[in-house]
């Protein structure tokens, strides 16, 4: 039997770490940027079929796409102009399989 699946909510998503690396000796390094969480809104919806292999036990599969919403970096030190690296959204889609038991 066909389902299909949503949800709603909201994500925190924290972003640090991110460090330039020089790539040749002579190159002043940049300073790194500095962490930053973004609260955002997130959804996913997904579809799939399910079907019984015996009365108490179920195989599924579906697909589920998921928009973990926006995340960026703070500016670096010493950064006058604009702000971090920013990511407009970070998206995923998943081939999902399962097994059900129902007792």
């Amino acid at each position: 039997q066909p389902y299909v699946s949503g949800s709603i909510g909201v994500g925190f998503n924290h972003s640090h770490n991110f460090v330039i690396t020089p790539k040749i000796f002579e190159e002043v390094p940049a300073p790194p940027f500095n962490g930053y969480t973004k609260t955002t809104f997130t959804y996913t919806v997904g579809a799939g079929i399910q079907r019984a292999i015996t009365s108490s036990l179920y195989a599924s599969v579906g697909y589920e796409f998921a928009d973990w919403g926006k995340s960026n970096l703070a500016a670096a030190d010493g950064q006058t102009m604009n702000s971090g690296l920013s990511l407009n959204h970070l998206y995923t889609n998943q081939l999902q399989f399962g097994l059900t038991l129902v007792a």
